[in-house]
């Protein structure tokens, strides 16, 4: 299974692609701090900065780059936190998905367990962009990570590109 990974820069008018290589970011700090710099070298950011993360098959993460502090996403922390991002992905970890709450009878518990959302992080770090955490959180659940990226991408708008440089 392959990784895709880009980095996306708005200028306030659409997407444009940041050439970085996420490869060896050990931290989502250390992720922000490139991405900050790649972008500051170039001049022209002054909408949010995306990196966007894929494992074929098994889940996707956003990374939001704008502000003191990053916030990520991720659509499967189980599946993510085995893989090659697992320490950089580690920080969505801090705020996992809404558990259902638990149920009186055990076998609706049981069901509930099974039910159980898989994503973790800041669900709203599209909001100001037309993609309430709910959305993205349902997107998530209910997708395969290439949809998802799609489906979210035509919300944001960068979907062409991101196409692009698949």
């Amino acid at each position: 299974m392959s990784y895709f990974t880009a980095v996306l820069a708005s200028d306030g008018d659409g997407w444009r692609s940041v050439d970085l290589d996420v490869e060896d970011a050990v931290d989502v700090e250390e992720l922000a701090d490139e991405v900050r710099a790649a972008v500051d070298g170039t001049g022209d950011a002054p909408g949010p900065l995306l990196v966007v993360l894929e494992r074929e098959d098994e889940w996707f993460a956003l990374v939001r780059v704008d502000g003191e502090e990053p916030r990520a996403f991720v659509s499967d922390l189980s599946a993510a936190s085995t893989s090659h991002y697992g320490e950089l992905l580690s920080v969505t970890a801090d705020s996992p998905a809404p558990q259902p709450a638990p149920q009186e009878d055990e076998e609706e518990d049981s069901a509930a367990r099974v039910a159980a959302p898989t994503w973790a992080g800041d669900a709203d770090l599209l909001a100001d962009l037309d993609v309430p955490g709910s959305e993205l959180a349902d997107t998530a659940e209910s997708r395969d990570p290439a949809s998802a990226l799609v489906a979210v991408g035509e919300k944001v708008g960068f979907v062409d590109l991101l196409e692009a440089l698949r």
